[in-house]
Parts: C-alpha cells; structure tokens; sequence
C-alpha cells in the first residue's frame, strides 16, 4: 500500500517534468510502480539560446490527485553534451532517498540543422 508520507519505500505515481530556462514539458504519470519507465509521451525539444549556458533541469514527482511530492532531481548541463549525438545518461537524484533518472538526450546545435 503507498504511504503518501513515505514514498520512498513503496510504490508511487511517478512523473517527470523537464524545464530548460522558462520552458516546461511533463510526461505522464506512471501509476503504481517502484521503478517506473516512460515509454510514451517522453520526447522533448527545447530551443536553447547560443551561450549553451543553460542546464537541462529535470525533477521526478509522486502525482496525487491531491498534490505532487518531489521525489529528487537533476541537472544536465547543455554544455556538457556532445553536439549532434545520442547519449544514454545516469544520475543520482538530489534528495531523492537512492533514486535514480536515466535519460536519452541529444543537444543539435542550430547551425548543423540547416
């Protein structure tokens, strides 16, 4: 039985929010699983600004119909990408109790999509 006050040690409704600068996508919700995989409605494109300064913010959450409970987060950032290819990343989550996202990610510079 989840115990919303202690989801770490059960199951939850999981979903993923990903946010560079002021945009924002959400995938849906994962409902009932310990270790949750989104395999659809989880592909982003985000538009990032010539500096590449910016970092690929991402955060898991147990969704409730009453609330959402941070379940830990990352950041990647956009600089630390290699140009033009697929990666297949790994990260702890910040307070996130031994959790951990993995991600494919692709950063495609302007110049090269023309």
């Amino acid at each position: 039985m989840k115990n919303d006050n202690d989801v770490s040690g059960g199951v939850s409704d999981a979903l993923v929010v990903a946010r560079l600068g002021t945009q924002e996508e959400q995938t849906p919700a994962v409902n009932n699983d310990s270790h949750p995989t989104w395999s659809n409605d989880n592909r982003f494109r985000f538009r990032v600004g010539p500096a590449r300064a910016a970092a690929l913010e991402l955060e898991v959450f147990d969704h409730t119909a009453l609330r959402k409970l941070s379940l830990g987060s990352l950041s990647v950032p956009v600089n630390a990408l290699l140009p033009s290819e697929w990666q297949r990343l790994r990260y702890p989550l910040k307070d996130g109790a031994g959790g951990e996202l993995e991600l494919d990610v692709r950063w495609e510079p302007e110049a090269l999509r023309h």
